[in-house]
């Protein structure tokens, strides 16, 4: 479907929703039951989990407090964070609860000649000549799906809109041709948008790393998806490349010749790594927009060469102006940082220094382009932010791990606490995978404390 045809759909739903929001709520038989919908009237919250408020609410602060209330969003002070966000001022409006593409039927005609409200469609010959003009009209027929349906604060049909719109799927620009009339609402929309985006290590992919790493608990015996409700995770695939050392495609961010030198003919990696690391910051910057530039919100991370790859396109970020401001997190496990050696040389330059953090960040980033991605086409960006530096950092290893030294962890650790300004560092022993994994339950349990601070 054209941008047209969005745009027109678009308006078609603003009339609609625009008169059926203002419905009245009925008078409920309970007493003090004003929100939610049903019989017996009652609030729901379906997000990852279907919640139903116990008792009657009759306003956006009793509301805010039944999202709140889940005993999986209270822990630590995760609570302190999300309360802030939402506002008891919001007026009540009916609401369809799930206002997602799949739920809106349509109905295209084509047409001569154009009227009104219709959009325009050039058939061309073979020569690209215009032989006549025939018009699209599309209709919506009907809005499906209403069980969600209620009255709620005018911010939860704007939630629920973008709740299940991810990165990557046929709809993913819904964000942009949503209704109007429901508005914009940035602040709300983060509580439910705490993003995370993690990498998957050589060898494996998104699906399969989702798998293995919600398949790992806490301590209380929980996921870290259970543990983190406002939290979307995603969990990009690379494609397969050549793999030199081992004479065959495989899923890859780049190629790595050999972990027990990484020095060894690194300038295989470099066309991976450039590749993907465009790609990473191209997943950030999107998300970025659904997020309202809310970069605080965005997590970046992975395991093995994922972790490579993250650090990479976290710097690179910053030298081409994707970044504004810190992110909520870096995370890393198990992994290295490429290039590292020469990093280090270039740190330990005299112009390298705390009092001068904006060179640092410039000359890192500029690093990537001109020694990995050899490419001088992209403008390199002076950052006068300083604080995106600030953004905190994670990272855990197994002493164990045979795959990838505990040694490479920890020059990455030392490289990072020179550039950033609050850096974590956890060892542990007994992973699964020969220790080339996160420790159950302990280093889940740090991941856990490290996002909900």
């Amino acid at each position: 479907m054209g941008e047209d045809e969005k745009a027109s759909i678009r308006e078609q739903l603003d009339k609609m929703i625009g008169e059926f929001r203002f419905l009245p709520a009925p008078v409920s038989d309970e007493t003090g039951a004003v929100l939610g919908g049903g019989n017996p009237r009652q609030c729901k919250d379906t997000r990852r989990e279907v919640r139903v408020a116990q008792k009657c609410i009759s306003n956006a602060q009793g509301f805010n407090e039944f999202l709140t209330s889940n005993d999986r969003r209270t822990w630590g002070s995760n609570i302190d964070m999300i309360s802030p966000y939402l506002e008891d001022n919001h007026h009540i409006f009916l609401t369809h609860g799930d206002l997602h593409p799949r739920n809106i039927m349509v109905a295209a005609r084509t047409h001569d000649p154009v009227l009104e409200h219709v959009l325009p469609r050039k058939s061309k010959d073979s020569t690209n000549r215009t032989l006549h003009q025939s018009t699209v009209q599309v209709t919506i027929t009907a809005i499906l799906d209403w069980e969600m349906c209620g009255w709620y604060p005018t911010y939860w049909e704007y939630v629920k809109a973008l709740h299940t719109i991810t990165l990557g799927c046929n709809v993913d620009d819904w964000w942009a041709y949503s209704p109007k009339v429901i508005g914009v609402l940035p602040k709300e929309h983060a509580v439910d948008r705490m993003l995370l985006i993690l990498l998957h290590g050589r060898g494996s992919d998104g699906e399969e790393f989702a798998e293995e790493f919600f398949s790992s608990v806490t301590s209380n015996g929980k996921s870290l998806a259970s543990g983190l409700p406002s939290y979307r995770w995603v969990f990009p695939t690379s494609r397969d490349r050549w793999t030199t050392r081992f004479e065959e495609e495989m899923c890859s961010w780049f190629d790595a010749y050999s972990l027990d030198d990484i020095q060894e003919r690194q300038e295989l990696q470099k066309d991976g790594l450039k590749e993907s690391v465009l790609h990473i910051i191209d997943i950030i910057e999107r998300e970025a927009k659904l997020l309202d530039g809310q970069f605080s919100n965005i997590y970046i991370g992975g395991i093995s060469q994922g972790m490579a790859t993250s650090l990479w396109a976290f710097f690179a970020a910053i030298g081409l102006g994707k970044i504004q401001g810190p992110l909520g997190g870096l995370l890393g496990f198990c992994g290295w940082l490429p290039f590292a050696q020469l990093i280090e040389n270039l740190l330990s330059e005299p112009a390298a220094n705390a009092s001068q953090i904006y060179p640092i960040q410039h000359e890192i980033s500029s690093f990537f382009f001109s020694e990995i991605a050899g490419d001088g086409t992209l403008q390199i960006i002076q950052a006068s932010d300083s604080s995106i530096l600030s953004t905190p950092v994670f990272l855990s290893h197994g002493t164990d791990d045979v795959w990838v030294s505990v040694e490479l962890g920890r020059q990455a650790s030392q490289i990072l606490h020179k550039i950033m300004a609050h850096v974590e560092w956890h060892e542990f022993t007994g992973a699964e995978g020969d220790g080339h994994w996160v420790k159950e339950p302990e280093g889940f349990d740090q991941i856990l404390l490290f996002l909900g601070t």
